[in-house]
């Protein structure tokens, strides 16, 4: 799309990130795949921080979809 070329994507896209959430103390470790309108896909996707399992990590079947709205911050690796 054109505007693509003037607009780049608010996230770091095919970049391995870890994204946390707000207020669940959740957050994911992949592959951000694409940012598109409230959401951004997540691939090769693993659980590494929440409230029950501290410390462990655990592997997601597919893709995650994440709102915007619900990401505190992404660290990208």
């Amino acid at each position: 799309m054109i505007l693509d070329q003037f607009f780049k994507p608010s996230y770091p896209c095919l970049r391995k990130c870890i994204v946390n959430l707000k207020g669940d103390e959740l957050a994911f470790r992949g592959v951000i795949l694409k940012s598109s309108g409230e959401f951004i896909v997540v691939r090769n996707a693993e659980i590494v921080a929440d409230k029950k399992n501290i410390g462990k990590s655990r592997i997601v079947d597919g893709e995650v979809l994440i709102y915007k709205r619900d990401i505190s911050f992404v660290q990208i690796l």
